[in-house]
């Protein structure tokens, strides 16, 4: 009997060794270095991912390894890229093989254009390509707007008290306050109503991600030993993901048996809904359209807020460059009456190049991936079906080869007349080929009306509060919890 217990348990031992080590030795024939493991079957990533922050891992192995390096993260494998000339080969001339993100969710319902692929992915983004036209986004403006003169109004009031702001939370606010305009026809007033269920299920979304202690990191590591399967006995999709998809989905349901609103978002769900009765679209669900909504949040929420918190951190820290974009904002505005407008915002070239400055040296995505979806080879590197690409951003914004002294808040960089020093494909934080941001022509309009309507009533001026403090955890995003800094009334 104990013969017979000894060898049962022998025999599971190996079989989940063996298991675990599935896919060991895949990396090593794709022709680039692969980090060790540090255990026999547990890969080679930290135990303590709860601990770390995740853009310094990988600068730590880019300067080990070079621009390709191939790591286990428990059982999955997976390649990390920062080569720009190879990631266009991926994202755009190659993206037959590399047409899929890695993160899904077996409700297809529950699943946002970011979390579809193959003919899902297809039908959906041409279903919903035509809302982010200019011409469309011109007509979200007013909208828009509402929601920034809401921030200005509330900034308007606090800095009477006391002029240091913790901007990360303003720029929250106006953001879920536009998403909520725009996205779900809402007027959610975040100023006013701090506690509206919109902004506190969308800050808990993105929390939810973060590996804040032992039980999420040992979560996020059994779900990297055996993948998707783990759906089958724990429902890893936040809970307040799935309370904003009802509220967009009812929302939506709501509009619909009442006749059509004022042309926004819900309007434009409602028509791709009919067409998908009428036999378009076969790919999609009744239900997945109607909770499109939450894909503005999950584009633009936490990103847009992070990139106008950072920027307002780097233009406090150089009042040079702060001031030159006021100079731009005040004579633009003189010159087109006060009227802030797409026209406006278009002749704000330095607002622009801030902008993208500030995606570029502190990226809110640190990370970006692909699914190689079947084999591909190229001069040397041959990546298999299956394997998972990571585009390490922070890596590549912060190579002086593609970026000299990239720890400098350069604006210029991204001036008309520097154009043709920045390598393609080294600035990606709206992704590229065909499945690029569908909002960034929205997501950019909207970082440059705030911040030129902030620039246009304050200065903002560095505290000694005035610091950022990354995250640990975080496994995409360089995600902080808030920016102080002095906003002083011009």
């Amino acid at each position: 009997m104990l013969l017979s217990l000894g060898l049962l348990l022998g025999a599971t031992t190996l079989a989940t060794i063996a298991y675990l080590r599935r896919n060991y030795g895949t990396l090593e024939k794709c022709g680039v270095p692969v980090q060790t493991p540090i255990s026999f079957c547990f890969g080679t990533r930290p135990w303590k991912l709860n601990e770390i922050v995740a853009h310094e891992e990988d600068m730590e192995l880019f300067l080990r390894f070079g621009k390709v390096w191939g790591q286990y993260d428990m059982s999955t494998p997976y390649l990390s890229i920062a080569d720009p000339t190879i990631l266009k080969k991926i994202m755009v001339k190659s993206f037959d093989s590399f047409s899929a993100h890695a993160d899904s969710v077996s409700d297809q319902s529950l699943r946002s254009l970011d979390l579809t692929n193959g003919q899902e992915w297809k039908d959906l983004r041409k279903g919903l390509s035509p809302t982010f036209t200019t011409g469309k986004i011109k007509g979200m403006l007013e909208l828009l707007e509402g929601g920034i003169d809401q921030m200005i109004d509330h900034l308007e009031e606090v800095t009477e008290k006391d002029t240091l702001v913790e901007v990360k939370d303003v720029y929250q606010k106006m953001a879920l306050d536009v998403i909520a305009r725009c996205a779900f026809g809402i007027d959610s007033n975040s100023y006013k109503e701090p506690e509206n269920k919109l902004l506190v299920y969308g800050r808990q979304v993105f929390d939810e991600f973060i590996l804040r202690d032992v039980g999420t990191t040992i979560l996020w590591h059994v779900y990297m030993m055996i993948g998707p399967a783990l759906e089958k006995w724990v429902d890893i999709l936040p809970e307040h993901y799935r309370h904003i998809w009802r509220i967009g989905n009812s929302i939506c349901l709501e509009r619909e048996s009442r006749g059509p609103g004022p042309g926004d978002f819900i309007d434009r769900l409602i028509e791709l809904k009919k067409r998908h009765e009428a036999g378009e679209f076969p790919a999609l669900t009744t239900g997945q359209i109607t909770g499109q909504s939450i894909v503005f949040l999950l584009a633009g929420f936490e990103t847009t807020s992070n990139t106008l918190s950072s920027l307002t951190y780097h233009l406090a820290k150089n009042p040079d460059v702060q001031e030159t974009l006021i100079e731009e904002v005040d004579e633009v505005l003189e010159a087109h009456e006060g009227r802030l407008d797409h026209e406006s915002i278009t002749d704000m070239p330095y607002l622009e190049a801030c902008i993208k400055e500030a995606l570029r040296i502190f990226p809110p995505v640190s990370r970006n991936d692909r699914m190689c979806t079947k084999d591909w080879q190229d001069e040397g590197l041959f990546i298999p079906k299956g394997i998972l690409i990571n585009i390490p951003l922070y890596v590549i914004y912060h190579n002086p080869e593609y970026w000299p002294e990239p720890e400098l808040f350069k604006p210029e960089r991204f001036l008309k007349e520097n154009a043709d020093k920045i390598v393609p494909y080294s600035w990606l934080p709206f992704g590229a080929g065909p499945r690029a941001c569908i909002g960034e022509r929205f997501a950019m309009a909207e970082m440059k009306m705030a911040l030129a309507k902030v620039l246009s009533k304050f200065r903002v001026e560095a505290d000694e509060k005035t610091k950022i403090e990354f995250q640990k955890g975080d496994q995409a995003m360089m995600s902080y919890t808030g920016i102080h800094v002095r906003m002083v009334h011009r």
